[in-house]
Protein backbone atom coordinates (compact mmCIF):
# COMPACT_ATOMS: atom_id res chain seq x y z
CA UNK A 1 0.00 0.00 0.00
CA UNK A 2 0.99 3.47 -0.81
CA UNK A 3 1.63 6.15 1.83
CA UNK A 4 0.59 9.86 2.03
CA UNK A 5 1.91 12.60 4.09
CA UNK A 6 0.08 16.02 3.55
CA UNK A 7 1.61 18.73 5.15
CA UNK A 8 2.60 22.66 5.52
CA UNK A 9 5.48 24.20 5.65
CA UNK A 10 5.61 28.61 6.43
CA UNK A 11 8.55 29.26 3.18
CA UNK A 12 10.02 27.15 0.87
CA UNK A 13 13.48 27.57 1.97
CA UNK A 14 12.57 26.04 5.67
CA UNK A 15 12.61 22.23 5.81
CA UNK A 16 10.38 21.93 9.16
CA UNK A 17 7.06 21.21 8.60
CA UNK A 18 4.49 22.62 11.03
CA UNK A 19 1.68 20.47 10.74
CA UNK A 20 1.23 16.95 8.53
CA UNK A 21 -0.17 14.08 8.50
CA UNK A 22 0.11 10.49 7.27
CA UNK A 23 -2.55 8.05 5.69
CA UNK A 24 -3.07 5.34 2.86
CA UNK A 25 -3.80 6.99 0.09
CA UNK A 26 -6.92 4.91 -0.27
CA UNK A 27 -8.25 6.72 2.62
CA UNK A 28 -6.01 10.59 2.03
CA UNK A 29 -7.39 10.81 -1.60
CA UNK A 30 -10.67 9.19 -1.49
CA UNK A 31 -13.84 11.78 -2.48
CA UNK A 32 -16.54 12.43 0.70
CA UNK A 33 -20.15 13.44 0.76
CA UNK A 34 -20.46 15.08 3.84
CA UNK A 35 -19.89 18.68 5.26
CA UNK A 36 -20.03 17.64 8.71
CA UNK A 37 -18.09 14.53 8.70
CA UNK A 38 -14.38 13.36 8.17
CA UNK A 39 -13.05 9.58 7.97
CA UNK A 40 -10.02 7.86 10.22
CA UNK A 41 -7.36 6.44 8.72
CA UNK A 42 -6.93 3.66 11.50
CA UNK A 43 -3.31 3.14 10.36
CA UNK A 44 -2.44 6.52 10.31
CA UNK A 45 -5.02 7.72 12.65
CA UNK A 46 -6.11 11.38 10.98
CA UNK A 47 -9.62 11.68 9.60
CA UNK A 48 -9.63 12.72 6.51
CA UNK A 49 -11.69 14.48 4.21
CA UNK A 50 -11.48 15.47 0.10
CA UNK A 51 -15.22 16.93 -0.80
CA UNK A 52 -15.67 18.06 -4.13
CA UNK A 53 -15.39 21.78 -5.25
CA UNK A 54 -14.69 22.96 -1.54
CA UNK A 55 -11.98 21.35 0.73
CA UNK A 56 -9.45 18.84 1.06
CA UNK A 57 -7.33 17.95 4.69
CA UNK A 58 -7.59 16.24 8.04
CA UNK A 59 -8.52 16.93 11.41
CA UNK A 60 -7.88 14.77 14.48
CA UNK A 61 -11.54 14.37 15.23
CA UNK A 62 -14.37 13.38 12.70
CA UNK A 63 -16.00 16.90 13.19
CA UNK A 64 -15.36 19.25 10.47
CA UNK A 65 -17.53 22.00 9.25
CA UNK A 66 -16.88 22.78 5.53
CA UNK A 67 -17.84 25.45 3.38
CA UNK A 68 -14.97 26.58 0.82
CA UNK A 69 -12.68 24.79 3.63
CA UNK A 70 -13.28 23.56 6.92
CA UNK A 71 -14.11 26.03 9.42
CA UNK A 72 -14.72 24.03 12.63
CA UNK A 73 -13.48 25.81 15.87
CA UNK A 74 -13.77 23.09 18.36
CA UNK A 75 -11.84 24.28 21.48
CA UNK A 76 -8.72 22.70 21.80
CA UNK A 77 -8.71 21.10 18.27
CA UNK A 78 -7.37 23.60 15.63
CA UNK A 79 -3.83 22.81 16.27
CA UNK A 80 -4.72 19.35 14.35
CA UNK A 81 -6.95 20.77 11.06
CA UNK A 82 -5.21 21.44 7.65
CA UNK A 83 -7.30 22.50 4.90
CA UNK A 84 -6.83 23.60 1.04
CA UNK A 85 -9.18 24.85 -1.30
CA UNK A 86 -9.82 22.74 -4.00
CA UNK A 87 -10.69 24.03 -7.41
CA UNK A 88 -9.93 27.43 -7.02
CA UNK A 89 -7.33 29.65 -7.91
CA UNK A 90 -6.77 30.78 -4.41
CA UNK A 91 -4.04 28.35 -1.73
CA UNK A 92 -4.94 26.11 1.41
CA UNK A 93 -7.55 27.96 3.98
CA UNK A 94 -5.72 26.93 7.38
CA UNK A 95 -3.28 25.50 9.12
CA UNK A 96 -3.48 24.31 12.15
CA UNK A 97 -5.48 27.52 14.25
CA UNK A 98 -4.05 30.06 11.58
CA UNK A 99 -6.89 31.18 9.19
CA UNK A 100 -7.08 32.71 6.22
CA UNK A 101 -4.37 31.95 4.37
CA UNK A 102 -6.11 31.41 0.84
CA UNK A 103 -3.73 34.33 -0.60
CA UNK A 104 -0.80 34.05 1.29
CA UNK A 105 2.16 33.55 -1.02
CA UNK A 106 4.73 32.51 1.97
CA UNK A 107 3.32 29.67 2.91
CA UNK A 108 3.46 26.06 1.43
CA UNK A 109 1.46 22.94 1.11
CA UNK A 110 4.09 19.81 1.55
CA UNK A 111 2.84 16.17 0.04
CA UNK A 112 4.86 13.18 -0.08
CA UNK A 113 4.09 9.85 -0.81
CA UNK A 114 6.11 6.38 -0.27
CA UNK A 115 5.74 2.18 -0.41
Amino acid sequence: STWVFVGAKTSSSVTNIVLGAFGYSTAVYTRTSSTTTAYLDRYGGAYWYNYPLYGFGFSGVSTVRIFDCDYAQPAGDCEYRLCWNLDYSIGGYRVGCLENLNTNSTWRKVMYKGN
